[in-house]
């Protein structure tokens, strides 16, 4: 791909673009939020079940989603960004998986935007992905109206736009409770409990994450860093009381007379048994 042809465009209209200009501080925001969404939608592709773990992702998937910028132009009176694929030292393999990952992101950004019936989200995307898009939706209230993005992948494009009212759906999409965790192309994970996606901490940006405690009993959901009581843990783990107290008797450090204190001894004072024998 080209300068004038990038493989990635991105576009920005609104009050607080100008032509070929673009404040660093919402350009920030935006790209933060698209390297987010770029390497969850990895980790879903590559297999994972969810989207969202603590850490950095592999080195592969960094490896994968990492574009360069190689244009800032400008539109009526837009701001169009175009980035290109980082090719250097890629296999095959390696630059199909950053190809399937860039379409995936960009081709569920518009289905998400839809309304929908069923709740079930697009290859490639988890609550933990929604999120994301989300946080990149502030933009709307600051003088953004509308991010186009467009990806010169194939002989046919593939376009989409984030809007405002995108957005709205997107947020309404996170406040349902997801009745399935399954993924178009991947297989459903059943036994996890069934709560809504604002429950489901980002515990790799914020200290209010949610985590879930199994119970005999109940399922509690806690803050992430609050410690469970020794009652959650216990049940938890499937500790039963002991039924009778006696049967620690016989425990260390054991009888008076088994010898225990008279080895202690000889530890602390070799020379003394050697002085007796000899």
């Amino acid at each position: 791909m080209s300068k004038l042809n990038p493989s990635l465009k991105i576009r920005f209209d609104g009050n607080a673009v100008e032509p070929g200009e673009i404040r660093v501080s919402h350009l920030l925001i935006f790209l933060t939020c698209l390297n987010k969404a770029l390497r969850r939608t990895a980790r879903l592709l590559q297999g994972d079940a969810n989207s969202v773990r603590p850490g950095q992702p592999p080195r592969m998937i960094r490896k994968a989603v990492e574009l360069s910028l190689v244009s800032l132009t400008h539109g009526s009176p837009s701001a169009v960004l175009g980035f290109d694929r980082v090719q250097k030292d890629r296999s095959l393999a390696e630059t199909q998986f950053s190809l399937e990952i860039l379409e995936k992101t960009i081709r569920g950004l518009e289905l998400v935007q839809r309304d929908y019936t069923d709740g079930t989200l697009p290859t490639g995307y988890d609550p933990g992905v929604l999120n994301v898009w989300s946080d990149a939706g502030k933009l709307f209230s600051r003088g953004i109206t509308k991010i186009d993005l467009t990806l010169n992948h194939r002989e046919k494009t593939v376009r989409t736009s984030f809007t405002r009212n995108g957005l709205a759906r997107i947020r309404r999409r996170i406040e349902q409770p997801q009745q399935t965790t399954a993924l178009l192309g991947y297989p459903e994970s059943r036994g996890g409990p069934n709560i809504t996606t604002r429950a489901i901490g980002r515990i790799e940006d914020r200290q209010g994450d949610a985590v879930y405690l199994p119970s005999r009993e109940t399922a509690k959901l806690q803050s992430f860093w609050e410690s469970p009581s020794l009652e959650d843990l216990a049940h938890s783990q499937n500790v039963q009381p002991v039924p009778d107290v006696r049967s620690l008797f016989g425990a260390w450090p054991g009888e008076e007379d088994d010898g225990f204190e008279a080895a202690i001894d000889e530890l602390r004072h070799p020379d003394s048994k050697q002085d007796v024998r000899s």
